[in-house]
């Protein structure tokens, strides 16, 4: 039961992390849009071009870590997942394992797939 509470504050602990990770993200979409909105209201000159180049490679470079970092959090979610529930001898913590965005997918996610039922003639 004590190696079961510690998996669990450590589960807890990086669950809050990526809800903390995926709010952030929201943050920095609303920060560039509004950056993008203030350059398109500026004259397309060289400084223009030179100003969206530099925002949008921060933009991307951002992003790129703010779903790197998730996706490391996601794959430790579901090795937790699994050693809990084997300690448990249940199917107790099923979220990323079975419905989390690194298994359904990030842009557009699908409900996961039921279990394969065994064809009756190939058991």
């Amino acid at each position: 039961m004590d190696k079961i509470s510690i998996l669990f504050k450590e589960y807890d602990t990086l669950r809050t992390e990526a809800i903390s990770r995926g709010s952030s993200r929201y943050q920095v979409i609303g920060l560039g849009v509004a950056v993008l909105t203030w350059l398109l209201s500026r004259p397309f000159d060289t400084m223009f071009f030179v100003s969206l180049a530099t925002v949008l490679t921060v933009f991307l470079l951002l992003s790129h870590t703010a779903i790197r970092d998730i996706d490391f959090i996601a794959r430790r979610l579901r090795e937790l997942e699994s050693e809990i529930n084997e300690c448990a001898g249940s199917k107790l913590l099923k979220w990323e394992t079975h419905w989390g965005g690194g298994v359904t997918g990030f842009l557009w996610r699908q409900l996961p797939r039921a279990k394969e039922k065994k064809h009756p003639a190939r058991q």
